[in-house]
């Protein structure tokens, strides 16, 4: 799957449990007190899990920003788009809890909706983060300038012209090297320090 394709996906989870979170999840027969009238009710996703919906905005907030090319939207969609995904998770479990004066308490399909919306919002935001299998391959083995691997660490020869990589290319590089930079614990939109070894910084 494209990398867009993977955006989209998650920003079609993130609309469909928007649009679940609307209807009731939990269909509920409460009694007063014992031997007191029962009546019916339900509840909803602000009831169950009131933070779900302003992950699930935050989640598709930060892949448009993503995709309009704001690099330091990614780490926020990807932390967005698990909680979107454990927030309907969650709400399946405990949605059924005992409550007080709640006789009996039923799952509707808007609640299981929500859950599976939720996991594609999220499988679809990790698949647009993570780099793809040809940015890997590119990382593992260098290009040649004639296309055969192994010559792009060595500067063009006599009579031979450098070919700037593709931008799909260049943007494979650099998804690459941000996860590379969060395993490694460092912030890839930290600004990188120019100030050459042993000489102290001006000013």
């Amino acid at each position: 799957m494209s990398r867009r394709g993977a955006a989209a996906l998650a920003l079609l989870g993130c609309g469909l449990v928007l649009l679940a979170s609307t209807q009731p999840w939990v269909g509920t027969v409460t009694e007063a007190a014992p031997g007191a009238p029962r009546t019916r009710g339900a509840l909803g996703a602000a009831e169950i899990v009131p933070w779900l919906a302003p992950a699930t905005l935050v989640c598709a907030a930060a892949l448009v920003a993503g995709l309009a090319g704001l690099r330091a939207a990614r780490p926020v969609a990807a932390l967005a788009g698990v909680a979107v995904a454990a927030g309907a998770v969650l709400a399946a479990a405990t949605s059924t809890a005992g409550a007080p004066g709640v006789v009996s308490a039923a799952r509707t399909g808007w609640l299981w909706a929500a859950v599976v919306s939720g996991l594609l919002a999220a499988v679809g935001t990790l698949l647009w983060l993570a780099p793809s299998r040809a940015g890997r391959r590119d990382d593992a083995s260098p290009r040649r300038t004639d296309g055969s691997p192994g010559d792009a660490m060595r500067a063009p020869g006599p009579g031979e012209r450098h070919t700037p990589a593709p931008e799909a290319e260049l943007e494979r590089r650099r998804d690459a090297e941000d996860w590379r930079a969060l395993s490694e614990g460092r912030d890839p939109t930290a600004p990188e320090d120019d100030t050459p070894p042993g000489r102290p910084a001006e000013g």
